[in-house]
């Protein structure tokens, strides 16, 4: 049988020893496997903390995504109501600029029903000072939501729009507020306070609204306490509204007559009615 070839298995053999060259070779052939390994390990470690990183960074702009979004519905929300609100008000100012047009078409048909009814009837009261009570008078009834051609009635009644009158009584300016009686209630300074138009039309309105407020709405009630009269009898709530039909005619320029006219035929039946009669004999 022929031996195999190769280094003897017997390690005590000198010639199955590694060489110095030998081992320093497969010391550095470890030392490089160990380098590689070292290497691979660490690029795992970074390849692994990269992928972390990106994991991470990745749920970050998720998150800050669902929260961006969350903000973007809210926002789209808030706009949605905020332009819901917006046509409301473009509505609203709508309305209101609409409203404040029929004021201002009322303001001027008031005044200029009030001032040419003064006149017509009442020559001797300046235009311009027709002109302020008239609007003054729209003024005031539209603050305290009274009724235009029943404040005028009132006023033609009381002062025949005369703001220096005062009666035997006392009472005071256009729509002759008693002093003694209303100075302290209305906060009024002193009782010749009452002829300034303003405060005159702005009190005696004050007054006819608490009376109608405490009759209950009843209107004929409410004039005869103004006029301290009894609440259910007496002339002066019938002259009210006469005054007030005779206002409303004139706007709807189905009257046109004038105060001396009027008296004039007042003293021609007055006479009438004066004049002795004749007994025709049998």
């Amino acid at each position: 049988m022929k031996e195999p070839k190769g280094p003897s298995p017997n390690p005590e053999d000198p010639a199955d020893m590694v060489t110095i060259e030998q081992y320093n070779s497969m010391k550095t052939s470890r030392n490089k496997h160990q380098v590689f390994f070292a290497i691979a390990a660490a690029f795992s470690i970074a390849v692994i903390m990269l992928y972390m990183v990106i994991v991470s960074h990745y749920n970050e702009i998720k998150a800050t995504n669902v929260a961006l979004n969350a903000q973007m519905k809210q926002i789209t929300d808030s706009y949605a109501e905020l332009k819901a609100k917006h046509d409301e008000l473009k509505k609203q100012k709508a309305k209101y600029e609409e409203v404040q047009e029929l004021l201002h078409q009322l303001e001027v048909q008031n005044m200029k029903d009030m001032s040419d009814y003064i006149q017509a009837r009442y020559s001797k009261v300046p235009l311009e000072l027709a002109e302020l009570i008239a609007k003054t008078t729209h003024d005031k009834c539209i603050e305290y939501g009274a009724d235009f051609a029943t404040v005028v009635g009132i006023m033609e009644v009381e002062s025949a729009f005369n703001p220096f009158a005062v009666s035997h009584a006392g009472a005071r300016g256009l729509m002759q507020v008693l002093p003694k009686v209303w100075l302290e209630p209305l906060g009024i300074a002193d009782k010749t306070d009452l002829h300034d138009i303003s405060l005159g039309i702005d009190s005696g309105i004050r007054v006819y609204l608490q009376y109608l407020k405490e009759q209950k709405g009843d209107i004929k009630r409410t004039l005869n306490q103004y006029n301290g009269c009894s609440l259910d009898k007496g002339p002066y709530a019938p002259q009210i509204f006469e005054a007030i039909g005779r206002f409303t005619a004139y706007r709807n320029n189905s009257y046109t007559g004038t105060i001396d006219q009027e008296q004039g035929e007042q003293t021609e039946e007055k006479e009438e009615n004066d004049r002795p009669s004749k007994n025709i004999p049998n």
